[in-house]
């Protein structure tokens, strides 16, 4: 089965006319007795129950939706692009400690040219 892109954008015609131009994803919420550490952003397998589907007509585009149970979460693991964001903040954090040591290196070069 190929993957399911759900990004939609909203155009001038839909409930939500402010958000046009903008992707939005349907969104999933549950509860649980005990907390599951979800990471921020990852990949998520399911079990799931297909309850209802339909399909209409909205200025000459056929819109689907399809409402699913989900009654499982079997498999879950941090995405890639989370995982490298403490290495991103640590280089940004060590490029702006090398900066402030240049600016402090290029200002005390400065206040020597006073001298002469």
């Amino acid at each position: 089965m190929k993957t399911i892109d759900l990004a939609m954008k909203y155009d001038d015609t839909g409930p939500l006319v402010s958000l046009k131009r903008e992707v939005h994803y349907p969104t999933f919420r549950f509860e649980t007795s005990e907390d599951h550490e979800i990471p921020k952003s990852g990949e998520m397998t399911i079990v799931f129950k297909k309850v209802e589907f339909s399909s209409r007509e909205v200025d000459g585009k056929t819109k689907y939706e399809c409402v699913v149970e989900v009654r499982e979460i079997t498999d879950m693991s941090k995405r890639d692009d989370e995982e490298k964001k403490p290495a991103y903040r640590e280089t940004a954090s060590a490029l702006r400690k090398i900066r402030a040591e240049k600016m402090k290196s290029k200002s005390e070069d400065d206040d020597d040219d006073d001298e002469y």
